[in-house]
């Protein structure tokens, strides 16, 4: 664990040299316009700079982190919700059907 941001940037090898940005990107099916947007699919991006700065994007237009804040308001999703999936399970998760993962969850 990392105790800041700019920790999870890769810091570089023998062979490779430090990177200094680090992104991540989730992609939700929104077929169900659970989410307030008109798409199909709402993918929301953070990029962070090892200077400390951030930034995000919803279906990779810029956004504030309170659009995003604002976006997953009432819908269980948030910097305070997480699950606890066993080890093994994911893998389980990841190859099942739609129906089987409903049983899941």
């Amino acid at each position: 664990r990392g105790a800041k941001m700019e920790d999870i940037i890769f810091a570089g090898s023998d062979s490779r040299k430090p990177l200094n940005v680090a992104e991540v990107t989730i992609t939700l099916d929104n077929e169900d316009q659970f989410l307030p947007l008109d798409y199909q699919e709402v993918s929301i991006t953070r990029r962070v700079y090892r200077s400390g700065e951030s930034e995000f994007f919803i279906n990779k237009q810029p956004c504030r982190l309170k659009d995003i804040v604002d976006l997953f308001m009432d819908s269980g999703l948030g910097k305070e919700a997480f699950s606890i999936i066993g080890q093994g399970r994911v893998e389980e998760i990841l190859s099942s059907k739609p129906e089987e993962r409903r049983a899941i969850f």
